[in-house]
């Protein structure tokens, strides 16, 4: 006797937990017959899962199926996806799938300081596409170390970096000139950085996608990190001033390496400098 075999449209067998997200469409193959010699048909027990039947020729051992998950699921759900014997629907024809459903990833509303902080730390970052990606967690370190370099500016007065005296806040700093390539529209971003911010999220909450976990935890962090609930600390004792992917030229004279972390050099000021920041308006 033998038991159909459950495999992604990639041929590379079907994991038995799976992840789903709202609004995703899933599809799969299913290679064999049940035992009594027809295609094996599958259930949910969710609504928040629909399974539709895109091919099951009656003369051929394969068919392909689709998950199609609802557009909105408020709160992560557990659920099981389970195969039975055409003719006898409640004899189970393969182990049971367990599916996670998981709401969309998605960032705070355009405007907001969390949105405009997200989204740049999802895009200045090594994402997990790029060649040069680590670890997600090389790249959280990396997020916290960023929101650091910007708070540390703000204290130590803007203007010493080129933005205006009057920025207060975070979203005045990311805006200002020559600080983030691409927001200094915001809440238009530049075409560059807005389709890598689309593709990451994308992917994110796209289950189909191979790297699809890699990215949804890459999202995760950046929105965390913006709302505060993954801050990390400083780890530098003078604190850290800036950052530049790693192997471009240093920011300036006043600048001192201090560390990398997820494809990112970060910089330190000199200590002459942070005893007298004014010093370069007096030379």
């Amino acid at each position: 006797m033998t038991t159909p075999i459950i495999e992604r449209m990639n041929r590379t067998p079907l994991p038995r937990h799976l992840t789903l997200v709202a609004g995703n469409s899933f599809h799969f193959k299913v290679l064999g017959l049940g035992v009594d010699r027809k295609h094996v048909v599958f259930k949910a027990s969710t609504t928040s899962v629909k399974i539709a039947v895109i091919s099951a020729n009656p003369h051929n051992r394969e068919q392909t199926l689709r998950l199609d998950t609802q557009s909105v699921v408020r709160a992560r759900e557990h659920a099981t996806l389970s195969a039975y014997l055409a003719t006898r629907p409640t004899h189970k024809a393969t182990a049971d799938i367990e599916l996670t459903i998981e709401p969309r990833l998605e960032l705070s509303l355009a405007g907001t300081e969390s949105n405009i902080l997200a989204s740049m730390l999802i895009v200045e970052n090594i994402t997990p596409g790029q060649r040069n990606f680590s670890s997600v967690d090389q790249a959280l370190t990396s997020m916290q170390w960023m929101r650091w370099v910007l708070l540390n500016r703000l204290r130590l007065g803007p203007a010493h970096f080129g933005a205006p005296k009057s920025s207060t806040t975070l979203t005045d700093l990311i805006k200002a000139p020559n600080q983030v390539k691409g927001f200094a529209r915001y809440p238009s971003i530049e075409p560059g950085q807005k389709i890598v911010l689309d593709d990451v999220l994308k992917i994110a909450n796209d289950s189909s996608d191979k790297n699809f976990e890699t990215y949804r935890k890459y999202v995760q962090n950046a929105i965390d990190v913006a709302k505060g609930h993954k801050l990390g600390s400083d780890p530098c004792p003078t604190g850290l001033y800036a950052w530049r992917t790693s192997g471009r030229a240093s920011p300036g004279p006043n600048f001192v390496l201090y560390e990398s972390r997820g494809g990112q050099d970060f910089y330190t000021l000199t200590n002459s400098f942070l005893k007298d920041p004014l010093q370069r308006a007096r030379d």
